[in-house]
């Protein structure tokens, strides 16, 4: 019997988000915040000694997992739930008609009825959102019975998803603003952040410094670039001002990686401008295995 062909896929992801000589930086860093102190002339004789973590970790397990998530496992969802004046909360069931509800702080959600899903950390969903719809693009860019359509309809949902975590972020911080009594905004801030029919742009420049006090996003650096190219292309699906659709593969593996920093670095300096600790979905999304486009040519030479 003749051997099924393996399909030949234009898009590869890395083996790993980031390198070791990264992902040991990182560590030393998230340990070191949460007061665990360790220099990197320690290495040697702490690399495989149990750090006192819940649960106990060795140094080489945490940068084994920073090489291949881009998060630090436990570390930083704790520094980042140190640092959440609202917490976030997740409720889902299989049992029919049982009620599922959420409640942090001033918001209390709308119930609903289960089976279901109910999550008030639509930001870090959004961004594993993003991680999934990257993975089936790499996945299904391959010429198939469907052609490319399958690869380009997760290709727009990854776009989609990109633009939306930045905007959701911003709109929870909004709604907080607005009906938290213990976050004191001036009346000139809420009247800035009342107005919803601005676009994400003007949300980044005047939303920011209306909600942390003047502080404001660097627009000079490559984050906001890469931000910025991956809001015009979205829209550039979304609006459809055009009568067709052109999807290239090539440039479709330079767009996948865009979200690193674009989304993921954007998200972690507006942490630092509301001065709490990134979620790890945006570390996650940072250091996104790297996309690369794979000729034919040079896989069949390879």
């Amino acid at each position: 019997m003749a051997e099924a062909k393996i399909p030949h896929r234009f898009v590869r992801l890395a083996a790993h988000a980031v390198g070791r000589q990264e992902a040991e930086d990182r560590v030393l860093g998230a340990l070191n915040t949460a007061g665990i102190n360790v220099t990197r002339s320690q290495l040697a004789q702490a690399a495989y000694s149990t750090l006192p973590l819940n649960p106990p970790t060795t140094f080489t397990q945490l940068v084994g997992r920073m090489m291949n998530t881009g998060e630090v496992p436990g570390l930083d969802a704790q520094a980042w739930m140190q640092s959440q004046r609202h917490l976030a909360v997740v409720s889902e069931t299989d049992v029919e008609g049982i009620e599922l509800s959420l409640g942090t702080g001033p918001r209390s959600s709308q119930p609903m009825s289960g089976p279901g899903y109910h999550t008030n950390d639509v930001v870090s969903d959004v961004l594993d959102n993003v991680l999934a719809h990257r993975r089936e693009v790499a996945e299904l860019s391959h010429f198939g019975q469907a052609g490319f359509q399958p690869c380009f309809r997760s290709y727009i949902a990854y776009l989609l998803a990109s633009v939306t975590a930045i905007d959701a972020y911003l709109n929870r911080h909004r709604w907080f603003g607005l009906n938290d009594p213990s976050i004191r905004l001036s009346d000139a801030a809420k009247k800035e952040i009342k107005n919803v029919a601005v676009s994400l742009d003007q949300k980044l420049r005047r939303w920011v410094p209306a909600l942390t006090g003047g502080r404001l996003l660097d627009e000079s650096g490559q984050p906001w670039a890469e931000y910025t190219i991956l809001r015009v292309t979205r829209n550039g699906y979304t609006h459809v001002n055009d009568p067709d659709h052109r999807f290239e593969l090539r440039r479709a593996a330079d767009i996948l990686n865009k979200c690193r920093l674009g989304v993921g670095q954007l998200l972690i300096d507006l942490a630092e401008l509301f001065a709490h600790a990134p979620a790890p979905a945006m570390y996650r999304v940072r250091y996104a295995h790297e996309a690369t486009f794979v000729s034919k040519s040079v896989a069949g030479s390879a």
